[in-house]
């Protein structure tokens, strides 16, 4: 887990079922760290994975907008040139 910019770490709150519970007091007992450590590590992850994710869109986004991108139909055309010519050599 990397450290938080934040002076203070910030107190949230959710409820899970029982048997992500479990699996978090599992992890917890395995790292020998406390539930709060795992939960904020796993969150950590997922947001940072899931930012990741957005970025990603974006960028294909302003591709788009850009008109850096080939349609379905003229991939489908690239792929058939190139089998057409790997099948004539």
């Amino acid at each position: 887990m990397t450290n938080s910019k934040s002076p203070k770490p910030h107190v949230v709150s959710t409820r899970i079922s029982d048997d992500v519970l479990a699996m978090v007091d599992r992890i917890a007992a395995e790292r020998e760290r406390s539930r709060a450590w795992v939960l904020a590590a796993l969150i950590e992850r997922a947001a940072s994975h899931e930012a990741a994710f957005i970025d990603f869109i974006d960028e294909g986004r302003a591709s788009i907008d850009r008109g850096d991108f080939v349609t379905h139909e003229q991939l489908l055309e690239e792929l058939q040139a190139l089998a057409d010519q790997k099948r004539a050599a």
